[in-house]
């Protein structure tokens, strides 16, 4: 029999051996399972991609004055579809406005296993710096991230407690083996050796987080890309696009 593997895209579920698996978008259901509200200025590089009339599609993190990194899969429509909200905690704020002028996915990006799930995208006007809005530095080539070091994941939407809360949230989880990985989810989606695999029972990015940050003290380890839909299922981590593996791919669609 042959394997059904693949993604979600705008909420339709792949099903395989009785299991289901999707990408974080879902637009107007995002939510980062078990997590706490963040404080001002306390993630400045985080950014809420939007349709144009308002409703929350992806996350994304601002590496430049011009660029932030999302995920591949978040690039469903052309840039005059989205505009792109920083500096802002609560989603229904409108904090600093802009528009999107370009978007670069990777040229090797699958939509069918979500290989390459990264894409780059130029806004305008640029970014300015405060302590609302800042960005985050890439990690070193290589890079590692050893089985339990604690990561921090972000994003707007559902939690358990509160159907739509406004203020952004975050939530800390661990690294999982990768070997590990690879066997939960073998029979529904492969886990490539360029992701990271991270989460806990109760604690995960969900749908509608996509293109959000895995972090920490200020480096981006990790964007939000796809795992299980019910999302901080126990034995089901989620599945991180690695940064680490694409520094040289976005330094140079960047110009750096």
């Amino acid at each position: 029999m042959t394997l059904l593997k693949g993604s979600i895209l705008l909420g339709l579920l792949v099903i395989a051996f009785g299991r289901e698996v999707n990408s974080r978008v879902k637009p107007g259901e995002s939510r980062v399972v078990g997590g706490t509200e963040a404080a001002e200025g306390e993630i400045p590089w985080q950014v809420a991609i939007e349709t144009y009339d308002g409703i929350h599609y992806c996350g994304g993190s601002i590496i430049s004055e011009r660029y932030f990194v999302s995920a591949g899969h978040c690039y469903d429509f052309p840039p005059t579809y989205f505009r792109v909200v920083a500096g802002s905690l609560k989603i229904a704020q409108p904090g600093s406005l802009h528009n999107v002028t370009r978007i670069i996915r990777h040229k090797d990006f699958n939509n069918f296993d979500l290989q390459n799930d990264i894409s780059l995208w130029e806004v305008d006007p640029p970014f300015l710096w405060s302590d609302l809005i800042s960005p985050i530095a890439l990690p070193a080539n290589g890079t590692e991230t050893p089985t339990g070091l604690m990561l921090t994941t972000s994003g707007w939407g559902k939690t358990y407690t509160d159907p739509y809360p406004e203020i952004l949230q975050k939530v800390d989880v661990p690294v999982v083996d990768v070997d590990y990985c690879v066997d939960v989810w073998w029979d529904v989606q492969d886990v490539y050796p360029y992701q990271i695999c991270a989460g806990d029972t109760g604690k995960d990015s969900c749908n509608g987080d996509s293109g959000g940050p895995l972090y920490k003290d200020g480096v981006l380890y990790g964007i939000v890309s796809w795992g299980s839909p019910s999302c901080g299922e126990a034995d089901l981590p989620g599945v991180y696009t690695r940064v680490s593996s694409f520094r040289d791919w976005i330094f140079e669609q960047i110009g750096v």
